[in-house]
């Protein structure tokens, strides 16, 4: 306890650079403000931008001492409950996650919870030599829980994680809602709206779209996101440049804030073919803006979109799959119409950000009980 409330302390990344888990981690700081917590928060981001996620140099390995002094601080101080770390299931980064955990639970000797922002098997766990596989389970053994962001995640988690340790909190978002702005100009418009890398499948829905602007001349496409992990804008545009659909495949660059909510209100569908995911935020998105979604079939995105109600839900890398689903969406607007609502109303139910909040409220209130 400390001021006479529950203490947790959050030892996570926060924007910049902005990814899901990171925007995941800023929303929930505030909306846990003013609340029967007390709240603390260790910044530990190791990458400075997209482009360094997951890449290892001396400066980084050196912030591990920084972060793991600034925990020591807090629980010096006292009345620290609980600690919730959010430990990747990359490999290589895993390995200054497992420093935290450790440090957390041996020498802080702190009740600590791992908040999952992925697909355990992005880790590839069984193709790990048998001492890196020893490494990961002892390390995520030594907490005390998990927290996952969608319920479907169970079905993918390690059977040497203990099910009954295992709580989901699914995300929630804020919801600016913007006006259509876009001149009306006979063309339907599919967005993708993500980070541009390999593993968000933006090239798959690529050809997708190619086959679509041949056969459908009221048609087009708009591609917002950062390149990430090498690929640049010049590289985006390139690729598109080879068959643009007769300039109806567009890449307009990143779009935040206000920006990205006009992106929403002016699309028509939303298109999401990542490879793999745990529970995207920009799904979330596009259904809190009313949209019709075609996605993957990957993590908890079934969870959020409902097969046939809000949206198709085909598998990954499969640009026929994913175009034969956008085309029933194309050819017909009342299904657009009543899919989108159902999004948007899905939405308000399950996913704002207040609900969001009120769910790890309730729950950091029992967790950290517990660790007295």
């Amino acid at each position: 306890m400390r001021n006479g409330r529950p203490c947790v302390l959050f030892v996570a990344p926060a924007p910049p650079p902005v990814h899901g888990g990171a925007l995941a981690m800023q929303y929930l700081l505030e909306q846990l403000r003013d609340c029967q917590l007390e709240v603390l928060h260790v910044d530990s981001k190791f990458a400075a931008g997209l482009d360094d996620i997951g890449k290892f140099a001396p400066k980084k390995a050196l912030r591990i001492f920084t972060y793991a002094g600034q925990m020591l601080r807090h629980v010096w101080r006292g009345g620290v409950d609980l600690a919730v770390l959010t430990p990747t299931f990359y490999f290589k980064p895993f390995l200054k996650d497992a420093i935290l955990i450790w440090w957390s639970t041996l020498v802080l000797r702190r009740r600590t919870v791992a908040w999952l922002h992925m697909d355990y098997r992005a880790m590839g766990y069984d193709r790990l030599p048998a001492p890196a596989r020893w490494l990961v389970r002892v390390t995520f053994r030594r907490c005390a829980g998990y927290v996952i962001c969608s319920p479907g995640l169970r079905d993918f988690m390690p059977g040497w994680l203990p099910a009954d340790r295992t709580v989901a909190l699914p995300n929630g978002i804020p919801a600016p809602i913007a006006r259509r702005s876009r001149a009306e100009d006979g063309l339907l418009r599919i967005l993708y709206l993500s980070n541009l890398e390999q593993a968000k499948g933006w090239q798959v829905l690529l050809e997708a779209a190619r086959m679509i602007c041949r056969e459908h001349p009221k048609v087009e496409f708009v591609f917002h996101g950062r390149p990430a992990f090498g690929l640049t804008e010049q590289d985006v545009r390139g690729s598109i440049a080879t068959d643009d659909g007769s300039g109806r495949i567009r890449y307009l660059g990143p779009v935040y804030g206000e920006d990205k909510w006009q992106a929403l209100a002016d699309a028509d569908v939303f298109a999401f073919p990542s490879f793999h995911e745990a529970f995207p935020l920009s799904v979330l998105e596009a259904m809190a803006a009313g949209l019709p979604i075609v996605a993957t079939m990957v993590g908890g995105v079934p969870d959020a979109v409902t097969q046939g109600e809000g949206g198709w839900i085909v598998p990954p890398k499969d640009a026929c799959a994913m175009r034969a689903a956008l085309e029933k969406l194309i050819t017909d607007a009342s299904m657009r119409a009543l899919m989108g609502a159902r999004n948007r109303r899905r939405y308000l139910e399950n996913y704002t950000v207040e609900s969001y909040g009120l769910r790890w409220r309730d729950w950091l209130l029992s967790e950290a009980g517990a660790g007295r």
